[in-house]
């Protein structure tokens, strides 16, 4: 996998949120609010401290576990924080990975990429995801909308019979709505599915008790 800084993804509004435990759906309007409906669900789950910095410690051991374990045409962002741990993973698959020109059954041969995903999902289950389909600006605004949503359910759904739990999961279409920066909209770029990971609420409003902070840490070997 490639692993990248945040230059691949809009920058916009950085941090105006740290801290306000949004996450999911809430960091998905953050999202659209300031350009990247992934990234804003980031933004939306951080937080700083003691629990921060342990969240920080392990979005950089799965990030370093996805380079290794995801082809390099897979890039990978971690989203830093306001206090410059990492707050969260952004996942980018381009379309022509995951699908055929205007389909949204996925390929036969992501899926062996799609598994090693979901088994690095299924190893830290306190951490949920917004899944997000996005297009060029080819074809009509509609048809791209819906081509969007359904390939961001079919990562979605996939990734459930994989035994990640619905309860983590969100997906959203974008359409031609959220270009990359810098990225004409006409781009085949723009064609991708992101994928991120961030803490839950479960796990922001635990690891604010020292004792399970504590514990936490040892069961994840994060001292």
């Amino acid at each position: 996998m490639s692993q990248t800084g945040c230059s691949s993804f809009n920058n916009t509004g950085k941090g105006a949120v740290i801290g306000a435990g949004a996450g999911g759906a809430a960091g998905a309007v953050i999202g659209r609010a300031t350009g990247s409906t992934a990234r804003g669900a980031i933004i939306g789950a951080a937080v700083g401290g003691a629990a921060g910095a342990i969240i920080g410690r392990q979005m950089d051991r799965q990030a370093e576990e996805l380079d290794e374990d995801l082809p390099d045409d897979v890039t990978v962002t971690p989203i830093p924080g306001d206090d410059g741990n990492t707050a969260g993973i952004a996942i980018q698959f381009n379309n022509d990975l995951l699908f055929d020109l205007g389909q949204s059954t996925l390929r036969s041969g992501v899926q062996a990429d799609l598994r090693d995903l979901a088994a690095s999902l299924n190893r830290y289950p306190e951490y949920d995801l917004t899944i997000v389909g996005h297009a060029s600006t080819d074809g009509s605004s509609q048809l791209n909308q819906n081509l969007s949503e359904s390939r961001a359910r079919a990562v979605r759904d996939f990734l459930v019979v994989q035994g990640v739990s619905s309860a983590r999961l969100e997906s959203y279409g974008r359409g031609e709505n959220e270009p990359l920066a810098g990225i004409p909209g006409e781009s085949p770029l723009n064609r991708r599915v992101e994928i991120a990971i961030y803490p839950s609420a479960e796990l922001r409003q635990n690891l604010e008790d020292p004792a399970y902070r504590d514990q936490y840490q040892q069961d994840y070997d994060l001292n």
